[in-house]
């Protein structure tokens, strides 16, 4: 598989030819192989729907990305509006390295081996780069956060993913090397909460196996850290990287992870999982 802390660097590249600037209304679908991902233009192009082949892996019930609020629960990024709108100031594909000189037209698929959404955006005064890479049955995300003046962040979010709600199992290594498991049956509980170098989710019903992978130089966790929130609508994942904190004006952190989807038979999906994990850090 393609390890995300061996394929992205640690800034995002400035954006040249082939930028969309401004609200395009159109959802983005990339598709490698028989991995599609979309795009949705009203959740600041933030994913919305992944499917392996015609398994639903990934559903559009909730928001996706990056949030953060300063208190009183006005969340900001992604599709919340409580506490101000996410603005995305441009745009860019790329597919197969070549950058799309035009969006695509409405329901339009972009297919490709290796298709990329890089995006730069604002968050009132915090600025965000981010970029999607698709390829190879992996998803590889970076978001880079800098913070243009002193901002005080009482719950911040650098990842969320609604995965499918028919996901029963986890499985997670801690960063101690340790390696936990658990159910989910839609208890509406918040499930691992541990600083983690893996987290997988498998579906009985269909095979289907969700591993994120999260690198070394990944920042502490604070509060729920890596966490599960085992709802009806979806097994949502939360990385909360910040808590209570100020951030000093000219901040940046770089927050990276990778998430693979394959499938396996139900008896072998541990020993599957742990040796997708093995290769990427190997």
């Amino acid at each position: 598989m393609k390890c995300i802390q061996k394929t992205i660097k640690q800034t995002v590249p400035v954006l040249l030819a082939g930028v969309f600037v401004g609200n395009h209304s159109v959802a983005v679908t990339f598709r490698s192989g028989d991995l599609s991902v979309r795009f949705a233009p009203e959740r600041a192009y933030t994913i919305d729907d992944v499917k392996l082949g015609k398994i639903e892996a990934g559903v559009y019930r909730g928001n996706w990305g990056l949030v953060f609020h300063p208190g009183e629960y006005k969340w900001i990024g992604t599709g919340h509006r409580e506490g101000g709108r996410e603005e995305v100031d441009k745009i860019s594909v790329q597919v197969d390295g070549v950058m799309l000189e035009k969006m695509p037209a409405a329901k339009e698929e972009i297919s490709g081996k290796r298709l990329e959404l890089i995006k730069e955006s604002r968050l009132h005064d915090v600025r965000l780069a981010s970029k999607i890479i698709v390829e190879d049955g992996v998803i590889q995300e970076e978001a880079v956060l800098t913070f243009a003046s002193g901002q005080f962040i009482q719950t911040g979010y650098a990842f969320m993913h609604c995965w499918t709600p028919d996901a029963k199992y986890w499985l997670a290594e801690t960063v101690a090397g340790d390696v936990i498991d658990g159910e989910l049956s839609s208890t509406a509980k918040w499930e691992v909460k541990q600083d983690l170098h893996w987290l997988a989710l498998y579906v009985p019903e269909n095979g289907l196996v969700i591993l994120m992978q999260f690198p070394p130089d990944t920042l502490p966790g604070k509060g729920i850290k890596q966490a599960i929130h085992d709802h009806t609508s979806f097994r949502k994942h939360y990385f909360q990287p910040y808590a209570g904190e100020m951030m000093p004006a000219g901040r940046s952190d770089n927050f990276r992870m990778s998430t693979q989807l394959f499938t396996a038979p139900e008896e072998q999906w541990k020993t599957a999982v742990k040796n997708a994990a093995k290769c990427c850090q190997e």
